[in-house]
């Protein structure tokens, strides 16, 4: 009897240890993102223990990296419906609520399992803790409240100061945070390789930090340091082969490779070696191995139709490039799309007449994904020459002012063209809100002045409403600190109030004082000579209209 108790027991605790070993398993397929793999670990423990909120939790983080929101959603709803008050699960139902966009349902379920958790000391769970921090870690900027995650994330760390993952996520919610938190996320990620050397992602995290910065030697030095770290961590190769698709295709490929057999066989993966061949200028073999995709378990993957477009393009098929160009906008997700892929398709549509305002939009959504502000700013102004050619006035003046914006506000050259702009298209009442905003920004460059004058007599031709007596009068006032330099253009603006002030007004003693300074201006010659005509014509007028 005590053998078969003994026996019994032993069972137990052999089943427990396979079964924590297991899950840890599942675990580690979620840090090296092989989300299939981790999908059918979870998916077997469940379902030889469907009461188990750990695993239940754990099963939900894979749907989740698998894209599959609703089915996460409906197993955490089915576990809570039983168990209502479990935490960890309670946080997985957050998690789903803020990739729904539902930020204020999640913060709820998030606060409701902090407190649940509480111990009688007031301390919050780690793992609790942690999971929060995960959730909020997870999408892309706009997705997640990261100071609130940060505060919970800090929280962890402290309570378990040999785990690395609270730094990781850390790192993460510093990056959503802005740019100026750049410096928090690097000494978050370091942290994390000093709690555990071997924790490639850490590394790898940084690397994508330089990458971005565009520094890459600092970039291959973290990445190196994170395949050191764990070969079997793919991510590193994943980003080598991205970074030298467009610069070394057989260095791209050769980490492709890497990737490929330390990755899932999925579609992400047929996907890449797809794209490879299209990077090599094998056009027809990378529309082969799609329609290979397509006709397997990856007819539903939304990026073959992107490639598709890219590779119809190169083979300069317009029509086919454009059917699969237009399924895949209406197929992906906002959130999934990369600048490329708008570039590509703003770069397409400017090819052909009528499809301007098209290919203008596509820039600018380019723009608003790209991190870096050179990019940012390359798109806009490619998009600028498309709505200048095509004499999109309004789009063309918007776009210069985004790059403007881009830069740290608009430079001289910027309110330059954005009034040309407006003066070139006759857009008079603009052009002179513009002209007037130059001059106040920039009081001591003349152009604003120089605009805002022509303005004025364009939108009073005749003269008869006096529209460019106070602009020219303010230009006189800038151009007269330089007398000699200027002379010719306060010569010619004296004239043009002189014929006002004559003709329109009959206010002929300013236009005799007007005469005056234009001969002090030239002391002889035919500039003198004609105002000095003019002068006595107007004297003996003005002598005639007092008698």
């Amino acid at each position: 009897m005590k053998r078969k108790a003994i026996a019994i027991l032993i069972g137990f605790v052999v089943s427990v240890t396979l079964f924590g070993q297991t899950l840890e398993e599942g675990k580690k397929f979620l840090y090296y993102e092989r989300y299939k793999s981790a999908l059918e670990v979870f998916q077997k423990i469940v379902a030889a223990k469907p009461g188990d909120a750990n695993a239940v939790y754990w099963l939900g983080q894979a749907y989740i990296g698998n894209d599959n929101l609703p089915s996460a959603k409906n197993l955490y709803d089915q576990f809570l419906q039983n168990n209502a008050g479990d935490a960890l699960v309670i946080v997985g139902r957050g998690h789903v609520q803020l990739l729904e966009k539902n930020k204020d349902g999640a913060k709820e379920n998030f606060e409701k399992a902090l407190d649940i958790s509480k111990s009688k000391k007031g301390i919050y769970n780690t793992d609790i803790l942690l999971a929060v921090g995960r959730a909020n870690a997870d999408g892309d900027n706009k997705t997640g409240d990261a100071p609130y995650a940060v505060e919970k994330l800090k929280m962890a760390a402290e309570q378990d100061k040999k785990n690395p993952e609270p730094e990781l996520l850390l790192g993460i919610c510093y990056l959503k945070m802005g740019r100026e938190f750049g410096t928090d996320a690097v000494l978050a990620f370091r942290e994390a390789t000093v709690r555990d050397p071997s924790y490639a992602k850490a590394y790898y995290r940084v690397g994508r930090i330089f990458q971005v910065q565009k520094s890459p030697d600092l970039m291959s030095e973290e990445y190196d340091k994170a395949i050191k770290a764990d070969p079997a961590f793919a991510l590193p190769y994943l980003s080598y082969f991205l970074y030298y698709q467009y610069k070394d295709v057989d260095l791209a490929k050769s980490n492709l490779d890497k990737y490929v057999a330390n990755s899932d066989k999925d579609c992400n993966s047929d996907y890449y070696l797809a794209d490879y061949l299209y990077r090599a200028g094998k056009y027809n073999e990378s529309l082969s191995k799609i329609k290979l995709m397509e006709a397997g378990a990856c007819k539903d993957f939304a990026r073959l139709n992107i490639l598709y477009a890219y590779n119809y393009d190169k083979l300069n098929d317009a029509a086919d490039a454009q059917v699969y160009l237009d399924k895949y906008f209406a197929a992906m997700k906002p959130d999934k799309m990369v600048a490329s892929d708008y570039d590509f398709a703003a770069k397409f549509y400017s090819k052909t007449s009528g499809n301007e305002v098209k290919a203008i939009n596509y820039y600018k959504q380019a723009a608003e994904l790209s991190t870096d502000k050179n990019e940012k700013s390359l798109y806009l102004s490619t998009a600028v020459k498309i709505a200048t050619a095509a004499k999109l006035l309004s789009e063309q003046i918007n776009l210069i002012t985004q790059i403007a914006l881009i830069k740290g506000g608009l430079q001289e050259n910027d309110y330059y063209a954005v009034t040309k702009s407006a003066v070139d298209a006759k857009e008079w009442v603009l052009a002179d809100s513009l002209s007037n905003a130059y001059i106040n920004a920039f009081p001591d460059k003349p152009q604003g002045y120089g605009f805002n004058v022509s303005v004025a007599k364009a939108m009073d031709a005749d003269t008869a409403k006096g529209l460019a007596i106070n602009p020219i009068n303010r230009y006189n006032e800038f151009l007269l600190k330089d007398v000699e330099k200027n002379k010719k253009t306060i010569y010619t603006n004296y004239y043009y109030l002189l014929i006002y002030y004559a003709q329109k007004t009959g206010d002929l003693k300013t236009a005799i004082d007007l005469t005056g300074k234009m001969m002090e201006l030239y002391k002889e010659g035919e500039e003198f000579n004609f105002a000095k005509t003019i002068n006595e014509q107007l004297v003996k007028k003005l002598g005639k209209v007092q008698k």
